[in-house]
């Protein structure tokens, strides 16, 4: 094995658990993926070429995996992901059985380009290997709080690949929205889109039936529509309510860039609901503030024709309640101290100091239910004397802590699920 991917090898056990896959250059990752090692060396003028070979690409078949350009330097990598990989080869022409790929460093940018096509901005993908997989980089996370016991780091590199995680999904909802000759990859961006959310759901796909079932926790047909156009002129609704029909399904969704006004009107009449990518792209966005669930937009299936960025007002208002709420948890925490009181002295106390904060504050009733939350023996925060009195039992610190400790925990159970 050639010393640069020695180098390579070496990084990547330092992150991941890894086995060699096939040949000398392509190996699987923990359980979740593949990344296959490519090198260019002799480079002039900061071009690099590569040889991606076919074969190796279709043995992957569904299974995620990335692509690792090294650039004259074990050191110096663009690490693709699958799915852009996948939109850069479309249509493009098999030099002896290999996809040929240029590498250019620019003064600021990084590009790649194939023959044929624009060139693609690939910066973001220098040396950076956590753009590798999402799940194993979710395994090392975890791994990091268990040695070493430091949940606060890990709480906040979980939240930026969370973020990270939008994006991704974002990305490959726009980038196959608008590849109209492999529908099958929009298709699987709307199931990742889903399942983040915490659907149950069947990718069908077949002749004569819908393309994506929801079975829980409401049962829809989803028809996605990639198109190169900008808007979407025609759906044949009697098929889809065929489908509905099969399925035993509540509702019928078409997902594409946009809808033609025609189409439109047929969807109010066929009671169907229309979304648009940067619909789920927004409703993403407004996750990232406020943790949503499927039970959050189920209203907007309830919706016939077009959902329009009006119909999202009562996410972005759940969103703004929703950090209300925990800020006035903070200041609960806060003015809750280690002498036993009772719900109307703690409901004093707080009233005071939101008023000396100029913050809105909660009712009595949620005062006090969120004061019985925290005493719950999971979080332990506050303990009660028997008598209907509260105290503060760990340190303001320390409560933080724990409060963020579990939403981690729960916010990674269900990125686990993807």
């Amino acid at each position: 094995m050639s010393e640069h991917y020695k180098e390579i090898l070496n990084k990547l056990k330092s992150k991941y658990q890894i086995k060699k896959f096939y040949g000398q250059t392509v190996y699987k990752l923990s359980r979740d993926g593949y990344v296959y090692l490519r090198f260019s060396s002799g480079a002039k003028r900061q071009k690099y070429f590569f040889g991606i070979e076919k074969e190796v690409i279709d043995r992957f078949g569904e299974c995620p995996y990335c692509i690792l350009f090294a650039c004259g330097r074990h050191d110096n990598v663009i690490l693709i992901p699958d799915y852009l990989l996948k939109s850069v080869v479309q249509d493009l022409k098999l030099a002896g059985g290999q996809y040929k790929i240029n590498i250019f460093f620019r003064e600021n940018s990084i590009d790649l380009k194939v023959t044929g096509k624009e060139s693609v901005d690939v910066t973001k993908y220098y040396n950076d290997f956590d753009y590798i997989f999402t799940k194993p980089v979710y395994e090392k996370v975890e791994s990091s709080v268990k040695e070493k016991g430091e949940p606060q780091g890990a709480i906040k590199k979980e939240k930026e690949l969370k973020e990270e995680l939008d994006e991704i999904i974002k990305n490959e909802l726009i980038i196959t929205s608008k590849n109209s000759k492999e529908p099958k990859l929009f298709e699987s961006s709307i199931i990742k889109f889903l399942k983040y959310f915490g659907f149950t759901v069947e990718h069908v796909s077949g002749a004569g039936d819908t393309d994506i079932f929801v079975k829980e926790p409401f049962r829809t047909i989803i028809d996605a529509k990639s198109t190169s156009k900008r808007s979407l002129t025609r759906v044949n609704f009697s098929r889809l309510k065929q489908h509905k029909q099969k399925h035993n399904a509540d509702y019928i969704a078409v997902v594409s860039n946009g809808f033609d006004p025609a189409v439109e009107r047929d969807a109010e009449i066929e009671h169907a609901t229309l979304f648009t990518v940067k619909t789920l792209c927004d409703i993403l966005d407004i996750d990232r503030n406020y943790p949503l669930t499927p039970e959050d937009f189920h209203y907007l299936f309830k919706i016939y024709g077009e959902i329009n960025p009006s119909y999202l007002d009562r996410l972005h208002k759940h969103s703004e309640e929703y950090k209300k709420y925990l800020s006035n948890i903070n200041i609960l925490i806060n003015i809750i101290d280690k002498i036993p009181r009772n719900i109307s002295e703690i409901y004093g106390r707080y009233e005071l100091k939101c008023e000396q904060l100029l913050t809105e504050k909660l009712d009595k009733e949620t005062v006090e239910q969120t004061t019985k939350f925290l005493s719950l023996p999971v979080l332990n925060i506050l303990e009660t004397d028997g008598k209907n009195n509260y105290y503060r039992k760990l340190s303001i610190p320390n409560s933080a802590r724990k409060l963020s400790y579990i939403a981690d925990l729960i916010s990674k159970n269900k990125l686990k699920a993807l």
